[in-house]
């Protein structure tokens, strides 16, 4: 393996350390080149991440991420580490005084056999906490390799089976479960828009363990439904929901990628149906793109473990303060990994940061209330830092509104 080296960047605005594998050379893993270092530019040209000044380097607790640099998870926490560090750091039990540096693992979301030799380097680098992977499909793969880290490793996977390997109890999850979500959209359909009977459409694998939690909650909140549609991909969509409209469910629910979501919904549109379209990452797809930003796209839903379209105080000044700080809006992970960081903190505070100190503080959470919800695993009896799901509708215009949340099992 290629060893790794320190550089020192006290010249740059943001002083801070780069480290990385033999002097910026790649080191290849099967088809993909796996840099890790410290990022002294998050966006092009302007907004360095955070990093403590020089002045601050003498006590400096360093957090890892496996992603992208320019990806919600790292933004968000390179938010709350500004903001810490800004405010003059933190303290632990013992009164020694510490600043945050943000550590990325730059891992491309197809790279699932990079992540051992990242999470080593991310050790050897001397993380205290490692972030990511983002998604299920980095994470399901490597829980063994994650579950052995030195360091507790907090994800935003939300598979139901992620904890069934982790025989060291070192995952964390730093969003709700794939149940709650189900839960959260069965509840608000059935319980406020009485809904009775729905079709689902799935039109990709990865959406298999979400498609059969949302039945499994449809039917236990009384619901019907009428027809399921899954597909491994979306060759045949056309022809399998041509008769669609004519089920006259009351909601279409879909899971798949936005363009396959589209043409399910102008498929109901164009033959007048009049029931709810709901789709799972709605408030996704308007970010990254423009295929529901038009009047027609109004009243569809979603619900994810955040949404930007929440009008509470705290959800509004977070989204001011990304907005100032990035120049986009901020998705549902920069909110998970900004109030994971500043939970991790107050673990920091009250436990220290040895390893095993940190993961039992984890587990003993009980935060009332940070900006998307609790973060209280020791009230849910798990290593979820969230047990909150936001439902939402898209306004049409490009917008989103957020119409109900879901805390701990409480539709409110």
């Amino acid at each position: 393996m290629s060893r790794l080296a320190w550089r020192s960047q006290m010249e740059k605005p943001q002083h801070a350390f780069s480290l990385n594998y033999a002097h910026r050379r790649g080191v290849w893993l099967g088809s993909a080149i796996v840099l890790i270092a410290l990022i002294v530019a998050l966006m092009a040209g302007s907004s360095a991440l955070a990093g403590p000044s020089q002045r601050q380097t003498d006590n400096i607790l360093r957090i890892g991420y496996i992603g992208q640099p320019d990806s919600d998870l790292a933004r968000g926490l390179d938010l709350a580490i500004r903001q810490i560090n800004e405010s003059g750091g933190t303290t632990g039990p013992d009164n020694t005084s510490y600043f945050y540096q943000l550590v990325v693992a730059e891992v491309l979301p197809e790279e699932t056999e990079a992540i051992p030799e990242v999470l080593q380097a991310l050790t050897n680098a001397g993380v205290i906490a490692i972030f990511g992977p983002d998604s299920n499909d980095l994470a399901l793969p490597n829980v063994e390799a994650l579950s052995a880290a030195s360091v507790p490793v907090l994800t935003g996977a939300t598979s139901e089976t992620l904890y069934n390997a982790d025989t060291s109890s070192n995952i964390f999850r730093i969003v709700a479960p794939e149940s709650t979500y189900s839960d959260a959209l069965a509840s608000y359909l059935v319980e406020v828009l009485e809904v009775q009977n729905v079709v689902l459409v799935q039109t990709d694998i990865v959406w298999t363990e979400a498609t059969v939690s949302l039945g499994n909650a449809l039917g236990q909140e009384g619901a019907e439904i009428v027809a399921t549609i899954q597909m491994t991909d979306n060759t045949d969509l056309p022809n399998q929901i041509r008769t669609l409209p004519e089920l006259n469910a009351d909601a279409v629910i879909m899971y798949g990628p936005p363009q396959d979501a589209y043409t399910v919904f102008t498929q109901l549109q164009s033959n007048n149906w009049q029931g709810r379209f709901v789709y799972r990452t709605g408030q996704q797809a308007v970010l990254e793109g423009n295929l529901f930003d038009d009047e027609r796209a109004a009243g569809i839903i979603g619900v994810d473990s955040w949404s930007f379209g929440a009008n509470d105080a705290l959800g509004s000044t977070f989204t001011i303060q990304y907005v100032t700080q990035y120049g986009m809006i901020p998705g549902p992970l920069s909110v998970a990994a900004y109030d994971s960081l500043f939970a991790l903190d107050s673990v920091i505070r009250v436990f220290g940061t040895d390893a095993a100190a940190v993961r039992a503080g984890l587990s003993q959470l009980d935060i009332e209330r940070l900006v998307r919800g609790p973060a209280d695993p020791v009230v849910t009896d798990s290593r979820d830092l969230s047990q909150t799901a936001i439902i939402y509708e898209l306004t049409g215009s490009g917008g989103v509104q957020a119409v109900a949340a879901y805390d701990n099992g409480e539709l409110r």
